[in-house]
């Protein structure tokens, strides 16, 4: 298992089984490390507004440190050639402090114990070279455009060099976008009473050297426009315009309309409209909307609405505020995050064309973010996506290839995982899928990389579910907020599954080198799991469900066996007692101290189950593995009994707690083996438990219960299914 702390933003490439980290690995060296390193630098908001000064410096000093001379002897400086009087003024400028703060919080590095010689590590030099221009620079900020920067590389770092020199290497950099999956770009351009029609065109201009960088097509990328003031009119949709040349005659088209700021109808309308595959939206592009604007919004909380409607669909937005009406913290609030990199400030319309490079470099860079669908990416293409997961029940991404193998990089820091930087790897072949469940609240990015002719020559699909949706041959990793770790039996304990142990019989035939599921021979209520290194567990499926072979997971039904609720909390190899009321999850395997009942010798014997020292509530449950054993807490007023390795009232009480059914009679045992009964009250049954005692349920909202199937359904739902035959 790999465990991110505040690391979280170090490349984990696994490798033989080893970590590696090239961008801090000393004297590595290209242009994937580069923009690896500048991306972390960026996404951390240590130096977010860079204006591409970052980038273009490791070019222009040492060429992504590909020259020769980069890594000489007795010099550190790195890619960016941070010379050591340079490194002396950032160690003693106490107006970088915040910064310094900012890489030790964001990035787990105490710069004050950095020295020189730690600079040949490349996210080292790319710190130092970040501090520096920050200090050089001052409250005036970097300059923006290649021929400002280059009199600010010349009057900051290299006294005597030409600008030419920083001018000419720069502009080899500037090649346009080189994506390969799909963009649908939309600019929502205001054009409110309070700008001027000048103000209009310069934005129509702005759009238009946009689109130069791009190649545009209906499979590459396309570009829609909204025109919003009082209204929303003026525009064009994302398939109208399919050639540069015609786009930016459309652009020329779009007139200037005078009106208020409806920069919350703007969003809606770009939702409803253009975001649309009627419209030319395609499944599993990057989906951008950039807002040009001048002004507050005139209602701010329905734009914050229409925002995160926006963003929930995998909308990312960009947010420019041009002039000082702008409301900074509104903008904040509209854009994607990080805000540091989705948020631009400008002083007047005629800066704009300033922005140029930047606005490029992140659509060009935006991944896709993909909701519940299944999608479909042809071969030879390096495909980006972000995955936000579902916050309760998790979501499933699995990658399955008809042909070849598919590499899959993900991160939990960066948005563009590649070779070069990820947190966790993996391969997808046509013998064997590969699956991430991810939980939590943090986006994972993804990338799928198929560029080589020989292994995959037509497409690949990504299916993206909703909950922990186990599939049969597909390798299993689970993330959850800033744990990695492959998916076993410890993964299935801290889900509503209860794990049995295996009994007399002997499975051990079916587990091979994969992980798989079978059906369990004898009860629908529970299967049998494999881990793929030959050790099997028999799962209990939740609470009224039963597992169906077909899709490979446990789905509502009607139940054999109501199991025991257990709690499941961690074992000390020192069997610490734990109070009742703790509920810690997940599996812990202990060294196998005597006090440790799950001994190879007591499973070999069958013993699965034992008492907790000094708590008759508790009970030890072992696993086939040694020593892996979970304490386990019995229901409320039950206590273990050893001698029918079971939880037993010790005397009959009503848990208050379960809703006592005190309507009317009892219907409990009325009818042998029914455990549930209809009430009037269509949204509550009776629910029975083994004793015969009759609580009230209440089925959740919108739901009623079903008396056929002994199941809440959704209103509206008929079943014509006979009542269920029971007692024989």
């Amino acid at each position: 298992m790999l465990k991110l702390g505040v690391l979280t933003f170090f490349v984990v490439c696994f490798v033989n089984g080893q970590l590696t980290d090239k961008t801090r690995t000393p004297n590595a060296s290209g242009s994937d490390v580069v923009e690896a390193v500048v991306n972390l630098i960026r996404e951390a908001c240590i130096f977010p507004n860079d204006k591409l000064y970052l980038r273009r410096l490791a070019y222009v000093e040492s060429m992504d440190g590909l020259e020769a001379n980069t890594y000489r002897p007795n010099y550190y400086g790195g890619i960016w050639q941070i010379d050591q009087d340079m490194f002396q003024q950032i160690a003693t400028a106490k107006v970088l402090d915040d910064a310094k703060k900012m890489i030790k919080q964001s990035i787990g590095i105490d710069w004050s114990k950095v020295q020189w010689a730690d600079l040949a590590k490349p996210l080292y030099s790319g710190l130092a070279a970040s501090l520096f221009t920050l200090l050089k620079a001052g409250n005036n900020g970097i300059p923006r455009g290649i021929e400002y920067q280059a009199n600010f590389w010349v009057n900051t770092s290299r006294p005597g060099q030409l600008a030419n020199v920083f001018f000419t290497k720069s502009n080899k950099l500037e090649t346009g976008c080189k994506r390969t999956n799909a963009l649908d770009l939309v600019f929502a351009l205001d054009s409110s009473t309070s700008l001027a029609p000048q103000d209009f065109d310069v934005a129509k201009q702005f759009v238009k050297s946009i689109v130069d960088s791009f190649e545009i097509s209906s499979d590459k990328t396309q570009v829609g426009v909204i025109r919003f003031s009082t209204t929303v009119d003026g525009g064009f949709n994302l398939n109208q315009h399919t050639s540069a040349d015609g786009l930016k005659k459309a652009i020329d088209g779009v007139q200037y309309k005078s009106g208020g700021t409806h920069t919350a109808e703007a969003i809606e309308f770009a939702i409803k409209n253009l975001f649309t595959t009627t419209n030319g939206a395609r499944l599993g592009s990057s989906k951008i909307l950039i807002l040009v604007t001048d002004g507050r919004s005139e209602n701010g909380i329905e734009t914050l609405k229409q925002a995160a409607a926006a963003k929930a669909k995998g909308i990312s937005i960009f947010a420019i505020g041009v002039t000082a009406q702008v409301v900074e913290r509104e903008l904040n609030a509209v854009a994607s995050q990080p805000t540091c990199t989705h948020v631009q400030i400008l002083n007047s319309f005629a800066d704009l064309d300033s922005l140029k490079a930047e606005i490029e470099q992140v659509s060009c860079k935006a991944p896709a973010v993909l909701t519940p669908n299944k999608y479909v990416y042809g071969c030879n293409s390096d495909v980006a996506v972000q995955i936000l997961p579902n916050v309760k029940a998790g979501t499933t991404v699995t990658v399955m290839v008809d042909e070849g193998q598919v590499n899959v990089y993900g991160s939990l820091a960066t948005s563009n995982p590649n070779a070069i930087i990820n947190d966790f790897n993996s391969l997808a072949t046509l013998s064997a899928s590969t699956s991430f469940f991810i939980k939590g609240d943090k986006a994972v990015s993804l990338a799928f990389v198929s560029n080589k002719a020989v292994s995959c020559k037509t497409n690949f699909t990504v299916n993206v579910e909703q909950g922990m949706m186990a599939h049969k041959n597909v390798h299993l990793l689970c993330i959850e907020d800033n744990i990695i770790q492959n998916c076993t039996a410890e993964t299935l304990q801290k889900s509503p599954y209860l794990i049995l142990p295996p009994g007399r019989n002997n499975y051990l035939g079916l587990c091979n080198a994969i992980p798989e599921f079978f059906v369990f021979p004898e009860r629908n209520d529970r299967f049998i799991f494999c881990d793929g290194q030959g050790h099997y567990f028999i799962v209990l499926c939740p609470l009224d469900s039963i597992f169906d072979s077909n899709v490979l997971r446990c789905i509502p039904g009607k139940l054999l066996l109501t199991p025991i609720t257990t709690t499941s909390m961690p074992l000390t190899s020192t069997l610490t007692p734990v109070p009742t009321t703790a509920v810690p999850t997940g599996v812990v395997v202990p060294t196998g101290t005597p006090k440790n009942p799950c001994t190879p010798q007591n499973l070999a014997l069958g013993l699965y189950f034992f008492e907790y020292p000094g708590n008759k509530q508790l009970f030890i449950e072992c696993y086939n593995l040694p020593y892996v054993a979970v304490v386990k807490s019995c229901d409320v007023h039950h206590y273990w009994d050893q001698r029918t390795l079971t939880c037993l009232y010790r005397q009959v009480v009503v848990d208050p707690t379960k809703g006592v059914y005190s309507g009317g009679s009892n219907p409990c045992n009325t009818i042998p083996n029914l455990f549930y009964y209809p009430l009037p009250e269509k949204t509550k049954y009776i629910h029975c438990d083994d004793f015969g005692d009759a609580f009230e349920k209440t089925c959740p909202n919108n739901f009623i219960w079903s008396q056929p199937i002994l199941q809440c359904i959704p209103r509206g739902v008929i079943f014509s299914a006979p009542p269920p035959v029971v007692g024989k």
